[in-house]
């Protein structure tokens, strides 16, 4: 089943496109894992970003991300042991994380005020992204309800994550203008398009800070 997705993914990563087979849809073992994955994804994240910036307001951000991160996987830990549930890794989970990987290289490589704003635009759009899939796509396809109200209840929080990582990339932290998405933000979009793709779901497009002011990329 997943095979699909990231078959499909690999064609959309490099085409530009996202088509998979309409029965893709993921189960509840696969949601879970996809789910814990990215929420890693961003708590590593955060702590590169606290290793690395000196800056306040992204410091106190990175802080809210790590700690909200984890607390919502600790929930969502606790609940499968409940429901006697194993998560069940997929390629979208391991592809998710080879590419996250893949762009803390890139990030480590950069300093200062380049670092801060790099890590801004990144949060803005990964928040973008993961919140437009839990909401089109893992939470519509999640069968057990209190998975699904773990999954809400995320959506609510990481939405007040994005306005938050917005609101640093409005100020001065954030580039007139950022033309170029990282190989992590494109990813996203290509896995989760494929994913909405496969189970019908409106696909769905990521914009830059740049594309909110007008500038689309």
């Amino acid at each position: 089943m997943l095979k699909r997705i990231l078959g499909a993914t690999l064609m959309a990563a490099s085409l530009g496109t996202a088509s998979i087979a309409a029965d893709a849809k993921p189960t509840d073992p696969q949601i879970a894992h996809i789910a814990y994955t990215a929420g890693q994804i961003d708590v590593t994240a955060a702590e590169q970003a606290l290793k690395k910036s000196k800056n306040a307001e992204v410091i106190a951000f990175a802080k809210t991300m790590e700690r909200d991160h984890k607390a919502v996987n600790d929930q969502a830990l606790a609940l499968v042991k409940k429901l006697k549930v194993t998560p069940e890794d997929n390629p979208v989970s391991q592809s998710l994380s080879t590419q996250a990987a893949k762009e803390l290289t890139t990030l480590e490589a950069l300093d200062g005020a380049a670092f801060d704003k790099a890590y801004v635009e990144n949060e803005v759009a990964y928040h973008k992204s993961v919140n437009d899939a839990l909401a089109n796509i893992l939470i519509p396809s999640a069968g057990n309800k209190e998975l699904k109200s773990l999954l809400e209840t995320g959506l609510t929080l990481f939405k007040e994550h994005q306005m938050h990582a917005e609101h640093l990339a409005s100020n001065d932290l954030a580039p007139t203008f950022y033309p170029v998405l990282s190989s992590l933000q494109r990813f996203l979009v290509a896995v989760f398009g494929a994913v909405a793709a496969g189970c019908g779901a409106e696909p769905f497009r990521l914009r830059s800070t740049a594309s909110r002011r007008g500038l689309m990329v």
